[in-house]
């Protein structure tokens, strides 16, 4: 908006294409893709908006228009605009957080995730369960030589390939079972799932009617946070220097002092602070990270003059209680440490999440208890495969209202469930 001239032109630009495409029925405007990186306005925005808006009043034919955004919360909406598309919003928060907006919130990027289908397969259910209305993955699997999307051996950031459609085309056929546009987010008909922590579910619902339910892993990219809490013995008088190595926030207190301190989002980056230490003492110890997701790590390490760079050992770490070894490990589902997840006993520090994460599944199928809170008729259940589309299980459940457990079968990845009220004889 600092040069009339250019703005002028790029109205124009924008009129012409309005006008080129108007006949087309299965397009949309999507303003400016990645607007925040290159300090794009929303002023500027709302003005292609608004000239969108102006070059097709006189037309048949109207079209959805797209903002591109980051962050988490939509904080002046224009009502003109339609589609509010989010980049790999995972876990997919964004769609939560503007579902009141009445608009379609969209994942319209994905990537940085690995190549296995299992993160994006759970990243596209959960953002349409939790009530988002368009997802569109980057399959990199597409090149000019292979226009197939067949091509096996690409080095992107991302995941693709034919399996993975066929998956997509699973949650297609599901949410279109349902008359989903009378649907709405509703996680608190889920009122269990037990075993708690290790799955994430959500809901849509048409209450009393219908429900769409998906368990899904907790994966690499779900946000974490960590505390490690214990003790190191050193086995000599001298200054030791401590190393982490976080791709995001990142504190370590040894002996109560506050010797590293790296507290907000970064790339894989390696920290240190140096403490005097005594032979046979035991020293405190307490990490805290937290992972805002893609390639999550964790290491802690330590030098000194007799001891080359190296990750703490078990040998030397105590738990607080000094029951054992290691370090006591307390994992949460947020930055505040308010929503516990596990506690486990972890060896020593030294992890890297970006393929296997801390709350990976078992290597063998187990089954989810829900517990639901229902209306009181006849439903009827049935269980599928998200990945196969198998229908693993189907029952006619007769429920008195209230709590109501429903055990899945056997799953290894995820699972959904589609239950529906039956219609009275």
């Amino acid at each position: 908006m600092k040069h009339d001239d250019l703005t002028a032109v790029q109205k124009a630009v924008t009129r012409k294409i309005v006008e080129a495409l108007n006949e087309f029925d299965n397009v949309y405007y999507e303003v400016c893709n990645e607007a925040w990186l290159g300090g794009v306005t929303i002023p500027w925005q709302n003005e292609i908006v608004a000239t969108i808006v102006e070059a097709e009043s006189s037309m048949t034919r109207k079209h959805l228009i797209a903002l591109n955004l980051a962050g988490l919360k939509i904080s002046e909406p224009n009502p003109a605009v339609s589609i509010y598309n989010f980049h790999h919003p995972a876990p997919a928060d964004a769609v939560a957080a503007n579902y009141v907006l009445d608009g379609v919130i969209g994942d319209n990027e994905t990537g940085f995730r690995g190549r296995e289908n299992l993160a994006y397969r759970t990243e596209a259910w959960d953002c349409i369960i939790a009530g988002g209305a368009l997802f569109s993955s980057l399959d990199y699997s597409f090149t000019p030589t292979h226009p197939d999307g067949s091509f096996p051996d690409y080095k992107s950031p991302g995941g693709g390939n034919s399996e993975f459609r066929k998956q997509l085309r699973v949650l297609k056929d599901f949410i279109h079972g349902f008359d989903f546009v009378r649907m709405s987010p509703d996680d608190s008909v889920i009122k269990a799932c037990a075993p708690a922590g290790l799955r994430v579910t959500r809901a849509l619902s048409e209450n009393g009617r219908a429900y769409a339910i998906y368990l899904r892993p907790r994966t690499d990219v779900d946000r974490f946070t960590v505390r490690w809490t214990g003790a190191v013995t050193p086995e000599r008088d001298e200054t030791n220097t401590f190393h982490t190595v976080s791709n995001d926030g990142v504190r370590l207190w040894v002996n109560d002092q506050l010797i590293i301190e790296n507290p907000r989002d970064h790339k894989r980056t390696e920290n240190q602070g140096a403490i005097v230490l005594k032979a046979g003492e035991k020293a405190t110890i307490r990490m805290e990270i937290y992972d805002a997701g893609r390639d999550a790590v964790a290491q802690l390490l330590w030098s000194s003059a007799s001891r080359e760079k190296a990750v703490v050992p078990a040998s030397l770490l105590s738990l607080p209680d000094g029951s054992g070894r290691g370090l006591k490990a307390e994992y949460f589902a947020d930055r505040k440490m308010k929503s516990p997840l596990l506690t486990r006993t972890d060896p020593e520090i030294d992890f890297d999440w970006s393929k296997r994460s801390p709350f990976a599944t078992s290597d063998h199928a187990t089954s989810v208890e829900l517990t639901l809170d229902l209306p009181a008729g006849e439903y009827e259940a049935e269980w599928l495969d998200p990945k196969t589309s198998e229908r693993t299980r189907r029952e006619v459940i007769y429920h008195q209202g209230g709590d109501k457990r429903l055990t899945s079968p056997a799953f290894a990845e995820d699972a959904a469930l589609r239950l529906t009220k039956r219609a009275q004889k």
